[in-house]
């Protein structure tokens, strides 16, 4: 089928050699792929984007079906589609919210977005589409996607972190509570100030751990916390997660026995987290 001067003209006169030179010029401008094809979706005219897009030579394409262009799975509903397009034919996206695909020459698919618009006709209907590789353009959604995930799990994980701190401050706050108690009382001796004084230091010690812990949230947001590992006697960390957990185990008027370790057990660990844990073991148990 060959297009006729008035057919994408809208009825003005230019002389036929002009006409088709501008109308090949603006083809060949086009930065899209362009497919023209008629009523029955036949590929009537292409500019050289659509070969370079597609791996066709042009004469390849011209009279055979646009359905060529697309994977098997979108063809029968394409020709259905094209027959209804005819029937009220006007400018519009195809494949609007859907995830539209072209079929290259090497047998590969690739995302791509198309408009259809219906060119002024003298002898039947004519429809002009414009197809753009959208390969570039999904993949950065895709990375967009993958960024707003990581970052609402680092939201996340500082959510838990800031929870999780709130938590364990509460424990050594408790006990300081008791050590200002036992300083308070008349009878202690010597021995009993020094073994309160020692458990003060260790509390606040601790407490000073986990608010360089809250306030360095970088780490969270990267989704690590820094271990300072040593080797330390988990009967040690024991005795530190008891302390912390006392007050509440008391309060609630629980039975705590503890076996006593015959021998050091040597660990390499962080002696702050393996207390936070035990600590919460115990704090929920207790609850």
């Amino acid at each position: 089928m060959q297009i006729g001067v008035d057919d994408l003209t809208g009825g003005l006169k230019f002389p036929v050699v002009q006409h088709e030179r501008l109308f090949r010029g603006f083809l060949e401008a086009a930065p899209d792929a362009v497919v023209i094809i008629d009523g029955e979706g036949v590929i009537v005219q292409v500019n050289s984007q659509t070969e370079k897009l597609f791996g066709y030579r042009r004469e390849e394409l011209v009279g055979r079906p646009l359905e060529m262009l697309m994977p098997e799975r979108y063809r029968g509903t394409h020709v259905a589609e094209t027959r209804a397009y005819a029937a009220d034919p006007h400018p519009r996206p195809m494949g609007r919210g859907l995830d539209l695909f072209g079929l290259r020459r090497d047998g590969h698919e690739f995302p791509i977005d198309v408009s259809i618009s219906p060119l002024p006709p003298e002898r039947g209907l004519l429809v002009a589409s414009t197809i753009r590789d959208m390969t570039s353009h999904r993949r950065l959604e895709e990375e967009l996607r993958q960024r707003t995930r990581e970052l609402e799990e680092a939201d996340r994980q500082k959510d838990n972190f800031l929870s999780a701190i709130v938590h364990e401050l509460r424990s050594p706050l408790s006990v300081l509570t008791l050590v200002a108690q036992l300083l308070r009382l008349p009878q202690a001796d010597t021995k009993v100030r020094e073994k309160t004084l020692s458990r003060l230091e260790r509390q606040t010690a601790h407490m000073a751990r986990l608010i360089e812990d809250l306030l360095d949230l970088t780490r969270v947001r990267c989704g690590t916390l820094t271990l300072r590992r040593e080797v330390v006697d988990l009967w040690t960390v024991l005795n530190n997660a008891l302390e912390m957990a006392k007050p509440l185990v008391e309060s609630r008027k629980h039975h705590l026995v503890v076996a006593q370790f015959t021998e050091p057990l040597w660990v390499s660990g962080d002696p702050t987290r393996l207390i936070q844990v035990v600590s919460n073991l115990l704090t929920n148990a207790a609850k």
